[in-house]
Formats: structure tokens, sequence, C-alpha cells
């Protein structure tokens, strides 16, 4: 569970680790994060890794993921994948989507390595 950027291939990719996390922790994570995202100077679009495996996701979660993510976060990305979204946490990330515009640019996938190497491509 982690807030970082790494270097995939030579790419730099912002991953958002809220794995097997609690609403309140999932929250903390997500401003880390848009702090990151605001700290990289426009009009440069970065490339986010989400990982929601076994993460708890709550109305308080959304209302705050929505927040940010029209505010801070999907204005700045070029390119997301998504990991661990299956059941109830598809529901969620489709509105969350629908409130944000994400899903323009955006993937899920099974595997981090796959996610990794199509969010370079």
């Amino acid at each position: 569970m982690s807030v970082e950027w790494i270097e995939h291939k030579g790419k730099q990719i912002l991953v958002l680790d809220y794995r097997g996390l609690e609403p309140e922790d999932v929250i903390e994570h997500v401003e880390v994060g848009a702090k990151l995202v605001q700290e990289v100077p426009l009009p440069t679009k970065i490339r986010v890794l989400y990982n929601f495996e076994r993460a708890v996701v709550n109305a308080t979660v959304m209302v705050r993921l929505i927040s940010l993510g029209q505010q801070v976060i999907e204005p700045r990305t070029e390119k997301s994948a998504v990991l661990g979204v299956q059941g109830t946490r598809h529901i969620l990330l489709t509105a969350y989507n629908r409130a944000t515009g994400a899903d323009k640019n955006q993937k899920l996938f099974d595997s981090e390595e796959e996610a990794l190497d199509w969010l370079i491509s």
C-alpha cells in the first residue's frame, strides 16, 4: 500500500495503491496522491496506476475521490490503468468515471505488468 512515483521502462508512473485499505486510509492516500499530482508542472500530463484490490470504498471515500478527481487528478492525467475492480467496486468506478470523465483514457487490468506496459505504450 503506497503512493509513489515509479519508473517503468524509462517512463514515470504514479502508483496509487489502495490494496486492503479501510475507508479513512483510502482517503488519506487519495489526498497524498493529489498533492503529488499538483507538484507536476502544467501542461505535463501523467500516467497513473490505481490498485483497488480488497480496498473498502464507501460514500465518504467516493465524495473525496470524485472531488479530487475532478479538480486535480483527471485534468492532469494522460492515461490511467486500474486493478482490482470487480463487483461493487466496478459500479463505483463507473460512477467516478461519469463524474470526472476519467474513462476516456482508462483501462481495467487483471495484471500489474500488463497495466504498466499499457501505460507506457
